[in-house]
């Protein structure tokens, strides 16, 4: 028996209904954009998902009690969170719908909207749990290699870096748990693009953040010489947002089951 699959006009239907329905949400997230707290790396899900499904070669399996569930869940998520001002639980939502939706259409399927759940911000709490021990043995680490060892007129004081009239501060979101977001994202779309199992996929994500913190130090390390050369604007920068866009690029050039599919995204818009 033929499985009854929706038309592309379905799907996109469905699709711009989820995303009125979660308007708050999508305005809430574009307005937290702007703290200077990592959170532009949450961009990266969305151009990873457009990959994974651009990749998909053969839509998954209809399921329509659950999809239908999970944007029930989703909703009741997003208007529990509205009401309770939580606004970590209406974020939650979107990505829990967007499962649902992967159910009901098939293609983009669960797997490639699952990375959807990276656009949901970390909260503060969590990533201030390591701040500022982390972040201060950070600058110790900058000041060793480039002072010690370079002879940079460069100094700490805690999570503070100084060179003469510049100074630089590692925050709570230089500690790498953004960057941790990132590389799990990019270690599930190797994942998917393998067709690995689930647990598979989850594996991968893990592995792929534990890199998170050696990059981190690499991170500050161009950003403490950065200051030691007066450069305080373009330091901040790469540590907000330059550092997680050269990961993901370097993510997606480094693992071949993300090269492959790039390739084929290429030729297929041709």
């Amino acid at each position: 028996m033929t499985e009854h699959r929706p038309g592309a006009t379905y799907a996109l239907g469905l699709g711009i209904a989820c995303a009125a329905a979660f308007s708050p949400v999508l305005v809430d997230l574009a307005r937290s954009l702007g703290r200077v707290d990592g959170r532009l790396a949450i961009l990266v899900a969305p151009v990873l998902t457009v990959l994974a499904t651009r990749a998909q070669s053969t839509p998954a399996p209809i399921r329509t009690r659950p999809g239908v569930l999970l944007i029930g869940a989703g909703l009741a998520l997003e208007l529990v969170g509205i009401a309770l001002a939580s606004s970590t639980m209406a974020r939650v939502g979107l990505p829990v719908a967007a499962l649902g939706l992967g159910c009901l259409v098939g293609r983009p399927g669960p797997r490639q909207l699952a990375l959807l759940c990276f656009v949901v911000p970390i909260p503060i709490s969590v990533t201030s749990l390591t701040t500022p021990w982390l972040e201060s043995t950070y600058a110790d680490i900058c000041v060793s290699l480039l002072h010690g060892v370079l002879g940079l007129d460069i100094s700490a004081s805690g999570p503070l870096l100084t060179s003469g009239p510049s100074t630089l501060e590692f925050y709570a979101s230089d500690s790498g748990i953004w960057l941790a977001y990132v590389l799990a994202a990019l270690g599930w779309l190797a994942g998917v693009l393998a067709e690995r199992s689930v647990p598979r996929l989850f594996a991968r994500a893990l592995l792929w953040s534990l890199i998170a913190w050696p990059a981190q130090v690499a991170a500050c390390l161009v950003a403490a010489t950065l200051v030691a050369a007066g450069r305080i604007d373009i330091a901040r920068a790469w540590l907000d947002w330059g550092v997680h866009l050269t990961t993901a690029a370097i993510g997606l050039i480094a693992s071949p089951a993300t090269r492959r599919a790039i390739g084929r995204s290429a030729s297929s818009t041709s």
